[in-house]
């Protein structure tokens, strides 16, 4: 359902994020309903990650159990927000350098300086 619901966001050309926040509750919604899991466990897995611990006991991942339990428990967007903020700066510099501010803003600063030293 949450894939189906990007490919359906993606062919009506619909803008991605709403369309991606679209299928996270629809993946949130089949995590509580259908799997069974708390509201607690779904908006934790939000922040810090799915984690293997919050599994029925007895859950059997099958033979590739330590890959699949490496895998699944990489620790969501938190694990992530070095690489978003080195994303988001890029996308700040090319907002900056598209219609040219970037060079106004550099070419003003060189104006202040007086010497090489300064």
């Amino acid at each position: 359902m949450p894939l189906l619901s990007i490919l359906i966001g993606s062919a009506w050309r619909k803008p991605t994020i709403p369309v991606m926040l679209l299928s996270s509750v629809v993946a949130m919604f089949n995590a509580v309903v259908i799997q069974h899991f708390s509201f607690a466990n779904a908006f934790n897995a939000i922040g810090n990650g799915f984690d293997t611990s919050v599994l029925p006991k007895g859950f059997n991942l099958g033979p590739a159990a330590k890959d699949v339990t490496s895998l699944l428990n990489r620790g969501g967007m938190e694990s992530m927000m070095t690489l978003l903020i080195a994303f988001c700066t890029l996308s700040f510099a090319w907002v900056l350098s598209a219609p040219g501010a970037l060079n106004k803003i550099v070419e003003s600063l060189l104006k202040i300086r007086k010497s090489t030293g300064s």
